[in-house]
């Protein structure tokens, strides 16, 4: 629109059982330049649901009190109709008298503004109802693209955990095909250096497929923490399984409980995960005579579980990178 066209004709409905209030408010508006109004007034509950049922308004203004024969206010056919998604209008409430109540009850009601009549002015009522449908405009948009946000999101879900699961079968093929020719090679070194490298490439590759699909169900997954763990029970379990079978050749497990009951309200998988994960690095970036030290600690307020390894450890100028997804700190070591 150019600085010197007019704008468009505003499309508005105007609801208050009180006739000689639509003349007023008729002739607030009639002396608003710049402006022009098509003014659709009814007079009842019911009129007003079926105007605005039938056409489209850019604004609506309620009185709060009508002379209801069922004794519906203005904020009754306000909460109505924002309740009726077909319904894309912002709504204004007026009224004869100041009171806070009304107009907390009218917020709460999905009305966007509150004026009294004695109040109005051509200026004012211009400027009000302006600001209003710029207001709603911008809020609708708003709407609108998080609707196609949350739709991309799902849609993301669902090929993250698509493609993570069939590369996860080809993974697992690989892993297996690899396994079979290193029994037929064990007199090779070339083939033997090879078959290492792809099983290395083919562990990085597994474990790159879990952190997508763990970072995808942690997005997912609801804030509410309705699990309570006891967590010394939980890291128990963790250090005993990989003191077992989860470590390299030579190297050792140390499990430092605190003496007392720890109880903590968690996600117990992923507070299951996020322990594992830490000494499941521990292992893979430590010598084979490392030694991994899980200990627990805590207060009546706070718990802290810490794993400490004497691997290789993490460059300074890499550590501020440390929880970025899928980041991997490549050194000569590792």
């Amino acid at each position: 629109m150019s600085e010197n066209s007019e704008p468009s004709s505003i499309r508005l409905l105007y609801l208050d059982d009180n006739k000689s209030e639509h003349v007023f408010v008729r002739n607030v508006l009639d002396k608003v330049s710049n402006q022009t109004y098509q003014v659709t007034s009814v007079h009842t509950f019911d009129e007003a649901v079926d105007a605005i049922q039938s056409r489209p308004y850019d604004i609506c203004l309620v009185d709060f009190y009508l002379n209801d024969v069922l004794d519906r206010t203005g904020v009754d056919f306000v909460r109505k109709m924002v309740q009726d998604t077909n319904i894309a209008c912002p709504f204004i409430l007026l009224t004869v008298v100041n009171e806070r109540e009304p107009d907390i009850e009218g917020m709460h009601a999905g009305a966007v503004a509150y004026i009294e009549k004695r109040h109005l002015r051509p200026e004012l009522l211009e400027r009000t109802i302006r600001y209003t449908i710029e207001q709603y405009r911008i809020r609708r948009e708003l709407e609108d693209l998080y609707t196609q946000v949350r739709e991309l999101e799902s849609f993301k879900a669902s090929l993250v955990r698509l493609a993570g699961h069939n590369l996860r079968n080809h993974i697992t093929n690989v892993k297996l095909s690899a396994r079979m020719l290193e029994n037929l090679v064990e007199h090779s070194d070339t083939a033997a250096r090879n078959l290492y490298r792809i099983s290395q490439a083919v562990e990085t590759m597994e474990q790159l497929t879990t952190d997508i699909l763990m970072l995808e169900r942690l997005s997912l997954t609801s804030d509410v923490l309705d699990s309570v763990i006891d967590v010394l029970d939980l890291t128990n379990e963790i250090c005993t399984q990989y003191q077992n079978y989860g470590l390299k050749a030579g190297q050792r497990l140390k499990y430092m409980p605190l003496d007392s009951d720890l109880h903590i309200r968690c996600e117990k998988t992923q507070f299951r995960e996020a322990i594992r994960n830490l000494v499941s690095n521990a292992s893979k970036y430590s010598r084979d005579n490392g030694v991994i030290i899980v200990e627990v600690t805590g207060t009546a307020n706070s718990v802290e579980i810490s794993v400490e390894d004497n691997g290789y450890g993490i460059p300074k100028d890499k550590q501020s990178e440390l929880f970025q997804p899928f980041v991997r700190v490549l050194t000569e070591e590792t």
